[in-house]
């Protein structure tokens, strides 16, 4: 740069005019605006071989280059350009050439361009990882979804941000802010993820974390679980000590009762031993035909999947660890013990963490096997779970965050929900680092106020990191891309703290659609005095009026089974059904008890149910029913 134009720019550092108007600076052609060293570039996932995350430090350039646009205006544009440290150390020259055609074909740089006519805009995103927000990722994306993530480990990510988004305001020199807003695609955003106080719920950080001097303080003598409420309230606010986790998972995982003593737990380790040696004699003592069907589809399978699980995990790391055959052993028991002869693709990555954590083979076995029985949280992509959970977290997304939803029914399939899929399949384990994932789903298990936390943490995802999307206008495709390319780069204790403030607030709700009824029903231990129970709203089912004719016409012939066997003189039976009709007759119609049935046909319905309970003989009723049927067009 010439001596004049630094003078020129110093001084008005020095005088603070720059400080006053970022839109008078005005950069000139070459000029270097920022400068980092070690800015990580982490390979896909395929290239990572056994390590969850692998670093390759570079050299990262941000230039400006003056480019003649039709009518012979300069046109500015900033040029990034990053060069692997290992380059650097081979050929230290290389950062003068930079700009020149080699360079460019050696290392990965992008433009990102002054808006026109006919031009491919790129955008970039900066997603602060650290409470300073020093640190994190810049991601460099093109309109084709192609991404570019540069990761800041040491710092400087906040200069970066201010360089871009002073370059930012040079572009748009007469627009207000208020303008500037609606501009339909911004160039630069930032992304850092805050909970303001509001948000969160009323006892976030007023309870301590469960140690080991409050978990020997809630066991009595005998060790049976006093309050069992308090620990679960104390691991879903404040979580557990690292140490307790071989000692309280199992109980989380429902192989113990909170109700057990000392001894019982003996007898119950004792049992499920042994219970494990039979399944084992039972895999391997398979005739042909059952050796060869678990090999095809389980074997092969587990194989495949052990091998690259959790690697970086120092309890996996290493060629010919003991610890991957147990891993291996656990999941080809557990197939057998389905007797189904049947495994699923990720399911190691739920066991792994279980059997690191406890070091036991068979204690991982069962608190496995009660995971993958007991939790909600858990499913399969085969499962009729996965459609209910899907179903609810669009719902929660339509009520607790409709900007969002609103970009969803902009573009075609995206209320499929495809970007969370992983996310419940996995329950988040592969968008955190494993120390706040496991911390995610501890606050899952105890099931406190809910079973279904899990999606209020994929709801806190969206609410903190769909801005971005709702901004850029995504299409579903890319949607998928953007949030895949988070994972293990977004704030755990900050998606937590939502979580919860999401939770409280949905409890808060006084009215919800039927859809979300099954997400009130009482759960977990010492529940009882903290129910929540909304008026449910039947909406949504004007198509469904005719199916529910049907359901409630074939609920009335099962209804007449009784009246068979008061034709055969049972009178216990009888008895039963009277009892039965007598409480149905008392369910008010506002509690909506069937929630895909309307007023009028339950109207109806009750007032059938008395006439079947003055009825004295079968035929009757069988004509109230054909009357009823009738009236209703069945």
């Amino acid at each position: 740069m010439p001596l004049p134009n630094i003078w020129r720019k110093a001084s008005s550092y020095i005088f603070g005019e720059c400080g006053q108007d970022n839109r008078r600076v005005v950069y000139q052609d070459g000029e270097a605006l920022f400068c980092k060293n070690n800015v990580c570039v982490h390979p896909p996932t395929l290239m990572r071989q056994h390590a969850d995350v692998v670093h390759h430090p570079g050299y990262m350039t941000i230039t400006c280059k003056l480019n003649n646009n039709s009518n012979n205006l300069p046109i500015p544009t900033l040029h990034l350009s990053w060069i692997p440290n290992s380059t650097l150390s081979k050929h230290p020259t290389a950062l003068k050439n930079l700009s020149s055609r080699n360079a460019a074909a050696t290392c990965p740089s992008s433009r990102i361009p002054t808006p026109g006519p006919g031009n491919s805009l790129n955008v970039s995103d900066s997603f602060f990882a650290d409470p300073a927000c020093t640190c994190g990722q810049l991601v460099v994306a093109s309109r084709e979804s192609q991404y570019k993530i540069l990761n800041f480990h040491h710092g400087g990510l906040d200069r970066l941000a201010a360089i871009l988004h002073q370059w930012h305001q040079l572009l748009y020199p007469r627009l207000n802010t208020d303008t500037e807003e609606t501009l339909p695609y911004r160039h630069f955003m930032v992304c850092r993820p805050e909970v303001s106080r509001d948000e969160l719920h009323p006892e976030e950080g007023q309870v301590p974390m469960i140690t080991s001097l409050a978990w020997k303080n809630l066991l009595n003598e005998r060790g049976q679980m006093e309050d069992d409420l308090a620990l679960c309230k104390g691991i879903f606010f404040g979580s557990l000590e690292l140490a307790l986790r071989k000692i309280v998972w199992p109980f989380l995982l429902h192989c113990y009762s909170y109700q057990n003593t000392y001894e019982d737990r003996e007898q119950i380790d004792a049992i499920r031993q042994q219970a494990y040696e039979e399944i084992q004699k039972r895999r391997l003592s398979m005739n042909p035909e059952q050796a060869e069907c678990f090999w095809r589809n389980v074997v092969c399978i587990v194989e495949k999947d052990v091998v690259r699980t959790d690697r970086a995990n120092p309890y996996y790391a290493g060629e010919g660890n003991p610890n991957v055959e147990i891993m291996n052993d656990a999941l080809r028991s557990f197939a057998t013990k389905l007797r189904t002869f049947s495994i699923i693709l990720g399911m190691s990555d739920l066991l792994a963490p279980l059997l690191a954590e406890l070091n036991s083979e068979i204690e991982a076995f069962w608190c496995f096997a009660d995971l993958m029985q007991r939790s909600v949280a858990v499913c399969t992509p085969t499962d009729t779970d996965m459609d209910r959970n899907l179903c609810y977290l669009r719902e929660l997304v339509r009520i607790m965050v409709s900007d969002f939803y609103t970009h969803l029914q902009k573009h075609a399939d995206a209320l499929e929900l495809l970007f969370c899929h992983r996310w419940i399949l996995l329950c988040l384990k592969r968008e955190f680092p494993t120390e706040i994932a496991l911390v995610m789903w501890e606050a899952c298990w105890v099931n406190y106020l809910t079973d279904h936390f899990h999606l209020f943490l994929c709801l806190a995802i969206m609410c903190v990191y769909a801005d971005d999307v709702i901004a850029q206008d995504l299409r579903t495709d890319e949607m998928l891309l953007h949030f895949s390319s988070l994972a293990m780069y977004m704030d755990g204790n900050i998606i937590l703290r939502k979580a919860r403030g999401l939770l409280h607030h949905f409890r808060q709700l006084v009215r919800l659609p039927c859809t979300l009824a099954g997400l009130c029903r009482q759960c977990g231990p010492g529940m009882w005095d903290s129910a929540h129970d909304p008026v449910i709203e039947c909406v949504g089912h004007e198509d469904t009026k005719k199916s529910s004719n049907i359901i409630l016409f074939f609920f009335f012939l099962l209804l007449n089974v009784p009246l068979f066997l008061e034709y055969l003189r049972i009178p216990f039976m009888e008895f039963y059904f009277l009892i039965f009709l007598s409480d149905l007759s008392n369910v008010s119609l506002s509690s909506k008890p069937f929630m895909y049935a309307d007023d009028v046909i339950l109207f109806k319905f009750f007032h059938l149910f008395d006439a079947f309970a003055t009825c004295s003989a079968l035929n009757k009723n069988l004509k109230f029913i054909a009357e009823w049927s009738t009236n209703n067009s069945l």
